[in-house]
């Protein structure tokens, strides 16, 4: 396998040099199969407006597989999704002489691919035929898209706590199960990626408007596959060629929403548009000729196929009232008179008529001039007015429920639609997940992982032997090269002595894992150097100046010598192998420069402000001091304790700094009152035990009272088209919205405010003309 891509290469002729060597070494491991995977990439279109350097390698390519050599049992196979951009002489046989064509899934496939991604969510064979049904156009990744949008829909409701943790919390599973609620939010979210730049030319029309077009979609569909299915008598042997009309009154909307359903239900034809957008808005064509060629030379490729034409008539007639010229129109009619009979083609047209009764729509119906064809060539589809039963079920969920809605307003938007969340407080507290361990490495992995961590601490040691080298080198450091030897109640005093000879030791067991432990011991011979060492005579003052510069020229030589990079990857070295139970490098360095933070000498203080453990001392030291060395060690030992003492308080100190925050939120949690720990009980209802929002009786009443307006809505809607239906929904969807807003702010009682629902809803039939 191999990407378009990985070929080319910026040095000329070099990109032509892969693809043959590609293809020999392909001859010689026969049988064997080339995989080009986004081959538009490597062999474009040629036009004079491209690099010459794309020409050679699609000349290179077309020899190579036209034959030159035995290549027969070379199979050649590339793939791409712009087919449009490949060099149209890859495409003759002998080259690529098939082609498969992968579309998008179909409804029983989109049904299946659901099945995989939301199988274990337990939902009803209804809610995944009716996604699966509403999701025309998806393809597989769409598909998982969507299901992904929908768990987490899900997650969002059943767990808000997590939109206000920055922890890491312990979920049950058991609890997140994906709803049908869930589903319709994620098809709002979830756009086709095939859909995202044009609008679908098949489409569902919205939810709301199901009732007024989903049967008229329904039966044209069914119609219109059994026209394709069948051969109409006087039509020429092996046409396949159909076109269709739809005629309806003005204002059924029939281009907007009724052509684009019925070519939903019939989504095995890939249908394209053609509208004054397609032709003159077009950025990949400059003219509108140029996009006629090129949707006819597109309806040839994806036989069969649908072209929609909505509002026929307005789009054929005159040019000064927003009609085709004479040019696109000749273009066009020729297009479609000269396209194959052969090639199955179906085109819908839609025009609606003005005072056009339902009745003298039919067979008698003659072709427009324009169309260039006889009456027996085109099948007029009749689209009825919407029935009584239509415009029930249009207005019945909006009125019959208009209470219930209006009472449940004041929930908000549930979480798992993408509403705002609930309140933190009211939120109950979720524990705590446990770290997870590290994925556990193969022993291919572990293996490698050691060799590689071998050769880093490799390069370590040998850095800090120069180092410990240049140090004991420096005739200001040989007082500390060496173990102290010659003082009788030096290891009285220092507990853990410490020398350059001995981290040179150290460093050749390789005890030291990364920089950090290599200046530990090297502060801890300053440290023992400063404690040994009081103040009270030159040399130990000496001393304790060439212990500090020991500290600082080690530092600064490992600062600047060493990568702060390849410091890090040593001490995660270190952690890991701790974490693994390895012993601890330079344990003694590690806990001394772990237990004290900080350093600080001050020639007016009888020793450090920092306890640090050192080495250090020259024999004689004593000489001339005037003070003897049990006094020395008195006054020295009086220092340590003190110094002791004081890192004990801050010790406790900062132990007691950093559980402020936890013993504040422990006592606040203890203090709090219960009902603060648990979701807020619901508010007490103003209505009669039972969940009724009202009594019995008024519910009842109130129910026969929109029954009779919704009687006498649809009775007062029988002469309006779908476009003054959907007018009149949306109007009467306004006011009781603005009813639910008052009620909401004026906090009036349940019967009251059905009261007014009522004569609302009066009022606006007596407006409907």
């Amino acid at each position: 396998m191999r990407k378009g891509a990985d070929c080319l290469s910026k040095w000329v002729g070099e990109s032509e040099r892969q693809l043959r060597l590609l293809f020999d070494q392909a001859y010689q491991m026969r049988p064997s199969i080339i995989f080009f995977d986004e081959i538009d990439g490597l062999a474009p279109v040629r036009s004079t407006r491209q690099d010459q350097i794309h020409s050679s390698i699609v000349s290179t390519l077309l020899a190579l597989m036209d034959g030159l050599d035995a290549r027969g049992e070379v199979i050649v196979i590339g793939a791409t999704n712009r087919l449009d951009s490949i060099d149209p002489a890859l495409r003759r046989p002998g080259r690529f002489d098939r082609e498969l064509r992968f579309s998008l899934p179909n409804e029983a496939a989109r049904l299946e691919i659901l099945r995989l991604h939301l199988g274990h969510f337990q939902l009803s064979e209804e809610t995944l035929r009716s996604v699966a049904e509403s999701t025309a156009g998806y393809c597989g990744a769409d598909l998982k898209a969507l299901s992904t949008e929908a768990g987490l829909s899900a997650l969002r409701r059943a767990y808000p706590q997590i939109y206000y943790s920055k922890d890491k919390l312990l979920l049950d599973n058991a609890r997140i199960s994906v709803s049908a609620g869930d589903l319709t939010a994620a098809l709002v979210r979830v756009r086709p990626a095939g859909q995202r730049s044009t609008p679908a030319v098949a489409r569902p029309p919205p939810a709301y408007l199901n009732p007024l077009y989903s049967e008229a979609a329904a039966d044209a569909a069914d119609r219109l596959r059994q026209l394709l299915a069948a051969r109409p008598a006087g039509r020429p042997s092996g046409s396949q060629r159909r076109l269709v009309m739809l005629l309806g009154q003005t204002g059924d909307c029939l281009a907007k929403y009724l052509g684009p359903a019925i070519l939903h239900r019939m989504e095995s034809l890939p249908a394209h548009c053609l509208d004054p957008a397609a032709l003159y808005a077009s950025a990949s064509v400059r003219c509108p000729e140029e996009a006629v060629a090129d949707l006819f030379r597109e309806l040839r490729r994806a036989a069969p196929a649908a072209l929609y034409v909505p509002a026929c008539d307005s789009l054929f007639g005159d040019s000064s009232t927003g009609g085709l010229s004479d040019t696109v129109r000749r273009c066009l009619l020729a297009s479609l008179r000269d396209f194959d009979p052969s090639l199955p083609l179906l085109v819908l047209m839609t025009r609606e008529c003005i005072n056009l009764d339902a009745d003298e729509i039919g067979d008698s119906f003659q072709p427009p001039d324009w169309l260039d064809c006889s009456s027996e060539d085109l099948v007029t589809v009749r689209v009825p007015s919407p029935t009584d039963a239509q415009r029930r079920a249009f207005f019945s969920d909006m009125v019959l429920n208009a209470a219930t809605v209006l009472d449940d307003a004041d929930g908000g938007v549930g979480c798992g639609s993408g509403g705002e969340l609930p309140p933190a407080e009211s939120l109950p507290p979720l524990p705590l997940a446990p770290a997870s361990p590290p994925p556990a490495l193969t022993p291919a992995e572990a293996k490698r992982l050691a060799r590689r961590e071998e050769g880093q601490l490799r390069e370590l040691r040998i850095f800090l032997r120069d180092t410990c080298n240049k140090l004991a080198r420096d005739r200001r450091f040989f007082v500390f090269a060496k173990p102290v030897t010659d003082v009788a109640d030096y290891y009285d005093i220092i507990k853990n002595p410490m020398d350059l000879a001995t981290v040179m030791d150290k460093i050749d067991r390789g005890d030291y894992c990364c920089a950090e432990d290599f200046l530990a011991d090297v502060d801890l011979i300053s440290r023992n150097a400063l404690e040994y060492n009081p103040v009270t005579d030159d040399e130990s003052v000496a001393i304790r100046h060439r212990a500090c510069a020991l500290r600082d020229v080690a530092q600064a030589i490992v600062k600047a010598e060493m990568d702060s990079d390849f410091e890090d990857d040593c001490k995660r070295i270190r952690d890991r192998r701790r974490d693994d139970g390895a012993p601890a490098a330079a344990a003694t360095g590690q806990t001394a420069a772990t237990k004290k933070s900080s350093l600080s000498t001050h020639p007016s203080t009888n020793g450090p402000t920092r306890q640090q453990h050192g080495n250090g001392c020259l024999s004689g030291s004593n000489s001339g001091s005037g003070v003897s060395r049990a006094d020395r060690y008195s006054r020295r030992s009086a220092t340590v304790a003190t110094l002791a003492t004081n890192d004990a308080e801050a010790e406790t100190a900062s132990a007691a700094a950093a559980a402020t925050p936890t013993t504040r939120r422990s006592l606040s949690a203890s203090a709090s009152p219960p009902q603060q720990q648990q979701p807020p009980p619901a508010q007490p209802s103003s209505s009669a035990a039972g969940g009724s929002p009202y009594r019995q009786p008024d519910a009842m009443v109130v129910r026969n009272r929109l029954q009779n307006l919704l009687n006498q809505l649809v009775s007062r809607t029988a002469s309006l088209t779908r476009q003054q239906l959907d007018s009149a929904y949306t109007r009467l969807s306004d006011c009781l919205a603005g009813l639910r807003t008052a009620n909401s702010t004026a906090e009036q009682q349940q019967p009251q405010f059905a009261d007014q629902v009522c004569a609302s809803i009066e009022n606006f039939i007596q407006t409907i003309a």
